[in-house]
């Protein structure tokens, strides 16, 4: 194949292509890793072999962490998932924490996720650019809207309304706020 030379440059973009996507996992590889240092290495075998051992869980840690990383849209990424797995590692959150914040973080754009991490946590507005619905981060409230009529109508209106949709942060938002406050992440 390699002395046909369309069929050459195909196999040798192939190669090429092949070596670049090795580098990039390899570049996300490593800030992930280098972001659990920190973890005495006792501490990360311990939790590991917990769960590898667990039958709750169908997929090792080791597999499931190379999903995960190979899904990572960077090494930037990667690393926000690493700090995650690195509290999953000292027992500050779970496992399936772990696993539902990489799958947040996967089907988002890092900025609006990091965005999301930085902003006060009351009240999230309909009405601004990025409402976090539908990532799992923030969900949707209903109260029974009440209409009542109102003493001063010619100031205010005839009627005060209240209540209807709101939004507010899920517990999985409020721990991805929590883990990463006061984090270096960048």
């Amino acid at each position: 194949m390699r002395d046909i030379p369309i069929l050459s440059s195909i196999v040798g973009s192939i190669n090429a292509i092949g070596n670049i996507r090795d580098a990039l996992f390899t570049k996300k590889l490593v800030a992930f890793l280098s972001e659990l240092s920190n973890v005495p290495v006792a501490q990360r075998r311990s939790m590991i072999d917990l769960i590898d051992s667990s039958d709750d869980y169908r997929v090792k840690v080791g597999d499931k962490l190379i999903y995960i990383i190979e899904k990572a849209e960077d090494h930037y990424t990667s690393k926000i998932v690493a700090i995650f797995f690195a509290e999953f590692l000292v027992g500050k959150i779970t496992y399936n924490q772990f696993l539902k914040i990489s799958r947040i973080i996967d089907s988002m754009f890092i900025g609006d996720f990091l965005e999301f991490a930085n902003e006060p946590s009351q009240p999230i507005d309909f009405n601004s650019e990025n409402t976090f619905i539908n990532t799992g981060l923030v969900d949707i409230y209903f109260e029974p809207v009440v209409v009542d009529d109102n003493d001063d109508y010619k100031s205010y209106g005839k009627y005060v309304t209240s209540g209807g949709a709101s939004l507010y942060i899920t517990p999985i938002g409020e721990l991805v706020k929590l883990v990463l406050k006061g984090k270096n992440y960048t």
